[in-house]
Order: structure tokens, then sequence, then C-alpha cells
């Protein structure tokens, strides 16, 4: 064969018979014809190991020039130990073994001590240091010279881990210490906990490095990183799963920090899907998380874990310092929660109230915020009753007057520190972008988040203020309370403005970046905590997009500022809240059109005088309809966390939620209204206390007790014997509350655990009725169907169980 300079593509046994191979894949024919075994193909590419023959040829050859800046370096001189200092040689090793050496990876020595360092020996988002790439592993021929990682194109050839990367651009962007001690930081409890060495800490090592590469696939033109979470989060998940089956490990500050990591992870790796961040049950930076499809609910169970893990470490909480910040981070979700979702319960003041005053210095705000909540979920009780009597109207005075007290007491606080907190009036430069109005440039970047999250605070209560007088001006002392709407108008059309005022600081302000943001990775500037920026002014923007006392400019600048920072800054949790604005004003405005009759008749007379020129002015009113349908669509699980629903709390007085009722649950609300009452007390899920005849709901409220809810009914709702000497209209009662409640539950989007006992009950009404002669006709209401009910919700009840429900339903007299 004669080689004309490319590499012979023959098999082996050909090449070794020196004859033309055909070179058919994946056995040769010709070996095949001539009964041989055909050996294969070689490699085009042959790769040679490094020996001392190869190392003098290399010497041999033209040195690399001397670079003026450092002199040169050596890296030739490899082994299996330790680096080789670079004066130790003065040739320069051939480029191929740069492209030779394997990524480096950190080790667990070397992550230790790159996040135990305190945070300012990282530079960026991707440069890692010299330290910790010095503990990693290299390839199996030996390490490069220490001094040659300063070498830039050393450099261009190390490809960092993505979960590295991602680590990094987290501390950097989403974790903040405050200049001022006393305040702690924003998920500090983080490097924290990543630089101790505690046992069964790998679960939450695992969720944050998923965290991690979630918010880091957040950023633009950088998705495909999202897919190397999943690996973490699933060991994550199994390591949590252990650590809650340990008693011991349970009530650790690891396991704590990991469920409200896999809480965080939950919004971010799914953030494509549509979830929303920092509107019902979250932080000021990272509030929860709520998916678009199902709306604007409830924070993931994963969270409410780690509000259940708060409440059996008591006092253990704060003997560590990762445990108090927690704490923190934690009451700020929950009391977000509580503003926003109307489900703060007189309990719940009580417990977090006690709690929190072990702390008291720290934890005053977040007491401020949970009695805001629960005086607002007051305020919404009040406006939605369907009746208007001397003692409701007396608790709307009450509430008003509390609500004025704290805009009183907040606006005394503003006073006190307006030297620090207010901020300086400055014009918008001609070339700016985008702006509306004045700019208020602070101090640092810490005062302006305080005061941004002050402005909100006092724009809620307003509208609590201005909501009650409204109510109130609607009776005879109308006059008395008009002077409050207008003072509470005013104070929150100037805590709006300053809002928006804010926000050009905090996103994209470059005359002079704010300071005092300090993170483990990153500068003290705004710069390096673009991230928990971002995600903390979503909460101020959306109570102002969403206040009645915004003007229409206002509202449209609010919805520019969350595009341009889904769109620049990664927050994709800002497009959601931008569309559910978008949303809320177009169905206001469609509602304005409806309720506008002498517009709607103008519009239907001018069709009948012109039905051919009118075909657009149609075609609008058929828009119309659809929109308004495919609202009544979305309201099933986007319901805006501010207001209830007039039409279900009309309906019935336990129904308290937003959230649409199923057509069965619905028709049951409509039976049994008249039959049942509210108390002002409340039980599951802050739903009211109701009472049927001489039943109450607390009475019989299977929650409160250890058993299971089947174990629960077959141990209460018993029936005489014979079966139609029973009381039916006890049993009758016993239902109607279990029907009530379930629909209160309902509506907020509760457990609904309570379908076992309550389909329990039904059969046994209709096993009482049968024996009594007066058998339900509806197929829905037929004990066997029933009794199929209760088995089916049941189905992880004990078979024992099962078989006595299944009993019972074949003694009918």
């Amino acid at each position: 064969m004669v080689n004309t300079g490319k590499p012979s593509g023959a098999c082996g046994v050909c090449r070794e018979r020196r004859i033309k191979c055909d070179e058919t894949k994946p056995v040769c024919l010709k070996c095949t014809r001539s009964g041989r075994i055909c050996s294969g193909y070689s490699h085009g590419l042959k790769l040679r190991d490094q020996t001392q023959k190869t190392i003098i040829k290399a010497r041999l050859g033209k040195p690399r020039a001397k670079d003026p800046r450092r002199g040169s370096v050596d890296t030739t001189s490899v082994s299996k130990g330790p680096a080789t200092p670079a004066s130790a040689a003065t040739e320069p090793a051939p480029m191929q073994f740069v492209a030779r050496t394997r990524n480096p990876s950190i080790t667990e020595a070397g992550r230790s001590d790159w996040f135990s360092t305190g945070g300012n020996n990282v530079e960026g988002e991707r440069q890692m240091s010299a330290a910790a790439i010095q503990q990693d592993s290299w390839s199996r021929e030996g390490q490069v010279a220490g001094d040659a990682l300063a070498d830039p194109v050393l450099w261009k050839t190390i490809d960092t881990p993505v979960v590295d990367q991602a680590r990094c651009y987290f501390l950097s962007n989403y974790v903040v210490y405050s200049p001022r001690s006393a305040e702690g930081g924003m998920l500090t409890f983080i490097p924290s906990l990543l630089a101790t060495d505690n046992s069964g800490k790998e679960p939450f090592e695992d969720l944050f490095s998923a965290v991690s590469i979630a918010t880091f696939s957040m950023r633009p033109n950088a998705s495909h990183a999202a897919a190397f979470g999943r690996t973490y989060y699933g060991r994550g998940m199994e390591g949590l799963r252990k650590a809650l089956g340990n008693k011991v490990l349970a009530r650790s500050d690891a396991t704590l920090a990991s469920t409200i990591l896999l809480g965080f992870y939950e919004v971010e790796a799914f953030m494509s899907l549509g979830l929303i961040l920092a509107i019902r049950d979250d932080a000021d930076e990272t509030q929860g998380i709520v998916n678009e499809g199902v709306g604007l609910v409830s924070y993931n169970p994963h969270f409410k874990g780690a509000i259940t893990l708060l409440q059996m470490r008591e006092e253990e909480q704060f003997s560590t310092s990762h445990g108090t910040e927690m704490f923190n981070f934690v009451m700020q979700v929950l009391m977000r929660q509580y503003v926003l979702s109307l489900t703060c319960s007189d309990d719940d003041v009580k417990r977090w109230s006690t709690q929190a005053s072990m702390r008291p210095k720290h934890q005053q705000p977040h007491l401020a915020a949970m009695y805001v909540g629960h005086l607002r979920q007051k305020a919404a009780r009040l406006l939605a009753a369907s009746e208007r009597n001397a003692k409701i109207t007396q608790d709307a005075i009450e509430v008003l007057g509390t609500a004025q007290k704290f805009e009183k007491l907040v606006t005394q606080r503003f006073d006190a520190e307006a030297s620090q907190l207010l901020g300086e009036r400055v014009e918008p430069s001609p070339n700016a972008d985008d702006s509306y109005g004045s700019t208020l440039v602070y101090s640092d970047w810490w005062t302006a988040s305080r005061s941004l999250n002050k402005y909100a605070f006092r724009l809620l209560i307003c509208h609590i203020i201005a909501d009650i007088s409204d109510w109130l001006c609607k009776g005879p002392d109308a006059l008395h309370f008009q002077g409050s709407v207008l003072k509470a108008a005013t104070i929150a059309k100037r805590d709006i403005d300053s809002i928006i005022a804010s926000i050009p600081y905090l996103c994209a302000w470059e005359e002079g970046k704010p300071r005092g943001a300090s993170s483990p990775c990153g500068r003290d500037d705004v710069a390096s905590t673009q991230g928990i920026t971002s995600m903390m002014i979503i909460w101020p923007l959306y109570l102002a997009g969403k206040s009645r006392f915004a003007t229409v400019e206002q509202k449209e600048y609010i919805l520019r500022k969350l595009a341009w920072m889904a769109e620049n800054r990664g927050v994709r949790h800002a497009l959601g809240v931008s569309k559910f604005l978008k949303l809320q004003a177009a169905k206001e405005h469609v509602d304005r059109l409806i309720h506008s009759t002498p517009a709607r008749l103008s519009l239907r007379k001018s069709l009948i005088e012109h039905p051919k020129k009118n075909i657009h002015a149609r075609s609008i009113m058929r828009s119309t309809a659809s929109f308004v349908l495919a609202l009544a669509g979305l309201s099933l699980g986007r319901a805006a966390p501010s207001d209830l629903s007039p039409r279900q709390a009309a309906a019935a007085c336990f129904v308290v939620g937003k959230e649409t009722l199923p057509a069965e649950v619905a028709d049951s609300v409509t039976a049994i209204k008249s039959s049942v009452t509210c108390g002002s007390a409340t039980t599951i899920d802050n739903v009211p206390d109701v009472t049927s005849g001489a039943v109450s709901f607390s009475d019989i409220d299977f929650s409160k007790s250890s058993d299971t809810p089947l174990q629960f009914a077959l141990n209460t709702f018993n029936t005489s014997s014979p079966l139609a000497d029973t009381d039916l209209q006890t049993v009758q009662d016993q239902l109607n509350v279990y029907l009530a409640t379930e629909a209160g539950l309902r509506s907020v989007g509760g457990s609904l655990a309570i379908k076992v006992p309550k389909f329990f009950l039904a059969m046994q009404v209709s096993r009482i009725q049968t024996a009594q002669g007066n058998p339900p006709t509806a197929a829905g209401q037929q004990v066997d169907h029933l009794r199929d009910k209760v088995t089916k919700n049941a189905a992880g009840e004990s078979q024992a169980l099962l078989d006595q429900v299944t009993q019972l339903a074949t003694v009918l007299s």
C-alpha cells in the first residue's frame, strides 16, 4: 500500500495481508469471504504517552518568547506529586499538555475553604480563588505549576463546572450581608451553614446546588443549564426524606434550611411553566411562589413544612446564629402571606407573637406585618358581610381606628428617621431610556430597600383605611368619614410616587452605584446583588400597580419595569406579575364597560340603526364577551389575593375565599346557606365556625382528634339500633356543618381531608332515610354510591376500617 499522506482506513487483517480493504463497517467483507475474523478498524488519531524521549524532543524545539511581565514559566516538569514552583525550570512545555489536562472539579476540602473565608476572595460571577483551585484534582500525569495559574492562556483552557459557576452566581446575586449587624442580612444562613462541619448537611448542600443552578439558568440565554440541577435535586430530596425520619436530624438547622431551599427550588426550576414569586406567600426577596396556572394562592407544601419545623423547634430555634437567621427569613415569608392572603387567625397571632418575643429587637417588623395582616382579614370580612347592622358598623369603626393608629405610627417612624431614610430627589438624565419623573437617591442599598418596604407597608394600611371609610360613607354618618378617605388617598398617592421614584436607583442607576450590598462572592454595590434586588422590588411594584390610587401612566411604567427585569435580570417572576396586572387591568376595564348602562345602550342602539356599518363594533362585543368568559375561567385559579369574591361572599358567610367552587359544592352551599350561621371564631384554615341547629363544627371537628379522619367518623357519627330510631335531624345538622366548612376550605384552597367524614355523614343520612322508608331518589345520594366515595377518599386508611364502612352500607334497617 502506498502512503499518500492520509492514514490508511483498512482493517487490521487486511493491513497485515497488505491487500486493499473495502472498509465495510462493521466488518470487512473481504475477511468474511475468506473465512477470516476481521479485527476491526483502528482510530484515525493515535495518542502517544509522554516519555523521556518526547520531553527531550520538546526541549530541543524552539523555546517560547519570554514574557517581560512575568519572566519565563516552565510547565514541562510534571510529576505525580505536588505542583513544582515556576522557578524550578526555564523551558516552557508544549501547549498539548494543557489540552490533555482534565477539567478541575472542586473537592470537598476546596469547597469548605472557599465558603469559610467569609466572602471577598472571589470576584465576579465565575472566578474562583487560587487556594481552592490548587486543591482540585487534575490529570493523572500531574499538576500545572502554581504560578502558571495566573497565565490567561491556561485559564481559557479551564472549563469551570456549571455547578461551581451557579453556586458563585447565587451567592453573589442572592445573599446579602447587612452593614448593621443587628439587621442580619438576606439568606445569610446559606454561606454560614456551608462553612460548618456539621454531619447530616449533605441534603442541604445538594439542594443548594440545585437552587443555584435553577437561578443560574434563569439568566438570559442560560436555560440549558437547568438540566444539571435535577441530579442534585433528586439526591437532596432523598437525603431530606431520610433526615426527616430521624428525630435528631429533623430538628437540625441543616434540615430546616434544606426544606426552605426545596421550596425555593420548586419555584425556580419550574419558572418556565409560569410560576410567580413574591406575591402572596414569600419574603421581601423571594416570596413564595405560585403557579400561574393555579393562581396566586398559597406557597408550596415544602415551605409549609418549614413552618411546621419552626413550631417543633421552639426556643431551640435561637440556639445558633443559623437558626435565628432562618427564623427571620421564614417570618418574612409568613408575614407577607398574612398580609395578602387573609389567613391570619387569632391563634396565629398568639403563637408567633410568643415565639418572636424571645428576640423582640429583631422581630418587631415581622409582628407589625402580622398585625396588619390580621387587621386586613377583619376588614375584608366586614366588607363582605351580606347585611349591615349596628354591630358590624361598630366593628368597622374599630378596625378603621386601629388602621389609622398603625398609619400614624409608621408616619412618625418615617419622620423620626427622615435624615436616614428619605432620599434626595434627582431629575432624570435626558439620555435615560425609561424614567417616570424624578429619582430618589439614597445613602446606600440597605436604606433604599428599607424605605421601599415602608412605603409599600403604609400603602397597604392606607387601602384598609380607604376601603373601610368608603363602606362607612354609605351609612348615616357619611360626612364624618369622607375626610378619612381623602387623607388616606393623599398618603397612598405620595407613597406610590415614592415607590416608583426609588426603582431606578436600585435597578439601573449608573451615577454612583448604591453601596452597602455586600455578598460572599461579589462587590460592595448593587451590581453584585442584582437577583435579590429585582426580587425585592417586585412586592412594592405589585402593590402600587394594583392600587386604585395609581394613575394609568404609573401602571404602564410599572408594567414596563417588570418586563425589563424579566428580560435583563433573568427574574422571570416579574414577567408573571406583569401578566397578572395586565389581566387585572383588562378585567377592570371590561367590568366598567359592562356595568356602564348608558354606554351599553348607546352601542346597542348604534348597532340596530347601522347594522352594516358596525361589523367591527359587533366584533368588539363578541371579543369582549369571550374575554370575560376567559377571565371567568382563569378565576378558577388566578384569584387575586386582595378582595373577596362578591358573588361567593353574598352566597354564604362561610365562603371566605375567592377560589371558584365546583358545581357540586356550589349547589350544596345554595341548599344549606339558609340553615347555617357563622360565629366569630374560626376553625380549619381560618374558616368561620359554623352552626346548624344545635350542632357547631368546632364540637365535632375531626382535625382536633389524634385519630385518622375515617376512624374519627366511625367513632363519632354512630346510629341507633334499630337504624330507623336514629335522630335524622341531628345527623343532617352534622352533615350541614361539614358541607359548609368544606365549601369554606375550597374557597381558600385549603386541605380537603374533610371529604372523608363528610361523605361518611352523607352515607349515614342516606341509610337513615332508607330505614325510615324515605330513600333518596338522586343517584348521587344512594348508599352504595356514597360508600364508594368514602372508600375512595380514604384509600390510605387501614383495611379494617374500610371493611367497617362496607359492612355498615349493608345495614339498611
